[in-house]
């Protein structure tokens, strides 16, 4: 997929605890008119990776990686190395 074309870029997201890695090095992109479908086990980290979408992890987390939102036509862009 052309990456001018997504709305939203996410790369090399990881969420720890402490030294409990919640989330490890995912990257996904959803482009425009698309859906995005994330799956798995309970506990492997589904809520917290959208949890950190919005902004709303709780607190003590440790996060870092790229988030990139593509609004109203203009790029948001988010890098957390927040603890």
């Amino acid at each position: 997929m052309d990456s001018n074309s997504n709305i939203l870029s996410v790369s090399g997201l990881s969420i720890s605890f402490g030294d409990f890695k919640a989330v490890n090095d995912i990257s996904f992109a959803i482009g425009k008119g698309k859906a995005l479908a994330i799956v798995g086990e309970s506990g492997s980290g589904k809520s917290l990776t959208a949890l950190s979408l919005m902004g709303l992890l709780p607190k003590g987390s440790a996060v870092r990686g790229s988030i990139t939102l593509i609004a109203d036509g203009e790029q948001h862009t988010l890098t957390n190395t927040n603890t």
